[in-house]
């Protein structure tokens, strides 16, 4: 029996109007629980005992600039997805404390040799330093935890992505300062309720895949500790000077706490080379003409 068989035609509307409607109470505790969010994160917020911190050395230097007149405005989405970050961070140091040697510490790494002014120290904290003997190396090595969603996961994980310049910039700092010469980066696919899909996914090969942490090695590169001094002085220079570097986009861009004031001030500066190009034209086409008379 189902409610036609209780109801005629418009009863049954009429009930179901009165007694099924959905209720859709306003929000109470969520614009609190996001409100909390923020102010939990603002309130552990610590400066950074140097100008530059490995973590970023690698990142965007219009970025970097832009925090250095500007407060950064973080939503709760961004804080949650850090804050989240860090919980699997201190888990899987929880699984692996057994191999690991020590756990994260603050480095400080000096670009020039017995220099350790706030130009050229770099400071950041690793994720761990693992027992050389697992590796079969004389040395330790360090870890390095990442955590990542499935579609750069399958990229990484397919060998269609590669270790990003980002990471080895900041890991070199890193394996400088300890004096050690590998690292053990591990992905953690935090999308993990997808594991059937990406198994599915990559049926043929699943055999050779890992759907949930997969591993790279990287070596020290001692090239690219010029690189990251190159760095140091290129953003000093414009911020000294008020300037911005060209930008560089990335998929990164599209979540950056600084989008909306970057987009305007690369549109002005697009202009501003367009305009410099026409009148450079010009002269030249008027230099031109005299030269033909």
């Amino acid at each position: 029996m189902n409610i036609g068989d209780i109801f005629g035609k418009d009863d049954k509307k009429e009930f179901e109007k009165k007694e099924w409607k959905e209720i859709k109470p306003e929000p109470k505790l969520v614009p609190v629980l996001q409100q909390s969010i923020v102010k939990w994160n603002e309130g552990r917020k610590q400066d950074s005992p140097t100008e530059f911190r490995a973590s970023e050395i690698g990142g965007c230097d219009r970025k970097y600039l832009y925090k250095q007149s500007q407060v950064e405005e973080i939503d709760w989405q961004s804080y949650l997805v850090m804050n989240m970050g860090t919980v699997i961070h201190e888990l899987l140091q929880s699984y692996l404390k057994d191999h690991l040697i020590s756990l994260e510490e603050r480095l400080y790494f000096n670009l020039e040799s017995g220099d350790s002014s706030p130009n050229t120290l770099l400071s950041g904290s690793y994720d761990g330093e693992l027992d050389g003997k697992l590796f079969n190396e004389k040395k330790n090595v360090l870890l390095e935890i990442k955590t990542t969603g499935v579609s750069n996961y399958q990229r990484l994980i397919t060998n269609k992505g590669q270790l990003s310049n980002k990471y080895k910039l900041q890991n070199n700092v890193y394996l400088h300062a300890k004096g050690l010469d590998r690292t053990a980066f591990i992905f953690f696919n935090r999308n993990i309720q997808f594991t059937d899909e990406f198994i599915e996914q990559n049926k043929d090969i699943i055999d050779t895949l890992n759907p949930v942490f997969h591993e790279i090695t990287y070596y020290k590169d001692d090239a690219l500790v010029e690189k990251i001094r190159q760095k140091i002085t290129d953003r000093k220079l414009h911020k000294s000077l008020g300037t911005m570097p060209k930008r560089d986009k990335t998929s990164e861009c599209s979540y950056c706490s600084f989008k909306s004031v970057c987009d305007a001030d690369n549109q002005n500066e697009k202009a501003a080379r367009r305009a410099e190009k026409s009148a450079k034209t010009k002269q030249e086409k008027e230099i031109k003409k005299k030269g033909v008379k």
